[in-house]
């Protein structure tokens, strides 16, 4: 009797036809709205400085839907540092973000210097991403590895309640700005990042999209 009732159970409870493929990354990395503006703190008070993060529209290349958005992060100065440069660029990454292509980046400079080009552009991600995909990209001689580490809580330094942030891990030849840990989260794109190399983390601690009716999710 035994065997018959497993046949019935199994017959009431049929395989599941579908699959989790993953959370819509694009998402995570919106380029909507005329101007996105960020600023970051550092984890480590020993930095008194903090550090803006602005998209460069004007510069953007590509037809409309697969534009590459230039970002540049330069340093927000307080009054009483006289060494530190307001507005020095530290760095600057060209993001890439599509719902069938997922998010990439094809270039990057330092402190104001010649950009790199990656062709083709380093994949941090495919269109749909859940914890534990890992995706290469073989590039400019090196073999970039991207992991999405995790669904976890934002490490901000906003009151906000943000439990959502995707966290990827990107390694490759131990490139800066790029090689490291970087979270983001729906609607805000980037709010934390930790390069390989530099002094504690990033984190966000302002936001502004401007202006709200732009703010459609197209891009």
């Amino acid at each position: 009797m035994v065997p018959m009732i497993l046949v019935v159970l199994a017959a009431c409870n049929p395989p599941n036809p579908y699959s989790f493929s993953g959370a819509n990354m694009s998402e995570f990395f919106p380029f909507d709205c005329e101007e996105r503006t960020w600023q970051f703190v550092n984890e480590d008070e020993s930095l008194s400085f903090k550090m803006d993060a602005q998209v460069l529209y004007e510069e953007a290349t590509g037809k409309p839907g697969s534009r590459v958005y230039p970002v540049v992060y330069t340093s927000n100065c307080p009054s009483d540092e006289p060494e530190c440069i307001e507005g020095e660029e530290f760095f600057r990454i060209h993001w890439q973000s599509t719902s069938s292509d997922g998010v990439s980046i094809h270039g990057y400079s330092v402190e104001g210097g010649e950009l790199i080009e990656f062709k083709p552009p380093i994949q941090l991600s495919n269109a749909d991403g859940k914890r534990g995909d890992i995706v290469e990209t073989e590039t400019g001689g090196t073999t970039w590895t991207s992991e999405l580490v995790s669904f976890e809580a934002c490490p901000v330094r906003m009151s906000v309640d943000w439990e959502e942030c995707v966290h990827f891990r990107l390694d490759g030849d131990g490139t800066y700005p790029l090689q490291g840990d970087w979270w983001a989260i729906v609607q805000y794109n980037v709010v934390a990042m930790q390069p390989d190399g530099a002094t504690g983390m990033w984190q966000l601690s302002t936001v502004d999209s401007e202006p709200p009716e732009s703010c459609d999710g197209q891009w």
